[in-house]
């Protein structure tokens, strides 16, 4: 037998099993089931339980990859502030990964897509690893791309300093360390051949 106590927030209900959270149910889950706070389940009650808040995690999860592409640390970064706990976290993370709508490769083409001409090719990859997202063939595919696209990171950083900025006067030290600290927070150095055709 287990134990469960219910507790109400916002719209919700936090779910806990022998004092371990496992993630928030809707009032029509809990009526479904036929829960009621702090009472005693059977371990087979408890199964359905998990497999109800196991399925909650999914559907939301689903419901944000058909508007776009998410990366494994965004899944378990908005699963622990929904609520969730690691292991039902971790589940939903394998069944992603199992039918592939979760695939680092494909997430690393379409952010450095989006990113390749306002990022450092080093930008891109810090901040993919920052996501999870550290496979030898996510870095081989950001590579090709940036190849394919013949990114040319001179022009832009041109553009970046001429959107930022207008024309700068680079001659003057207190601009210049603008400048540079604007293209050091997206990756870039700041180099001579970089300011001229």
């Amino acid at each position: 037998m287990k134990y469960i106590k219910i507790r109400h927030i916002k719209t919700k209900y936090m779910i806990y099993i022998d004092d371990e959270a496992l993630g928030p149910l809707y009032q029509s889950d809990i009526s479904n089931l036929e829960l009621t706070d702090e009472s005693e389940i059977s371990d087979e009650k408890a199964d359905k339980v998990i497999d109800c808040v196991y399925r909650r995690a999914s559907n939301y999860i689903m419901n944000l990859l058909e508007k776009s592409e998410i990366a494994v640390n965004d899944v378990r970064f908005k699963l622990k502030y929904r609520g969730y706990n690691d292991e039902i976290t971790e589940r939903v993370i394998s069944m992603l990964y199992e039918y592939n709508y979760l695939n680092d490769e494909r997430y690393a083409e379409v952010y450095t897509r989006k990113y390749c001409t306002q990022k450092s090719r080093n930008m891109i990859l810090r901040e993919l690893k920052q996501k999870g997202i550290d496979s030898p063939d996510a870095l081989r595919i950001i590579d090709e791309l940036l190849e394919q696209e013949e990114v040319d990171e001179a022009e832009i950083v041109r553009k970046l300093i001429e959107k930022k900025y207008g024309n700068p006067d680079l001659s003057d030290e207190k601009t210049r360390m603008k400048v540079i600290s604007y293209l050091a927070r997206r990756g870039f150095r700041l180099k001579d051949e970089y300011l001229y055709d």
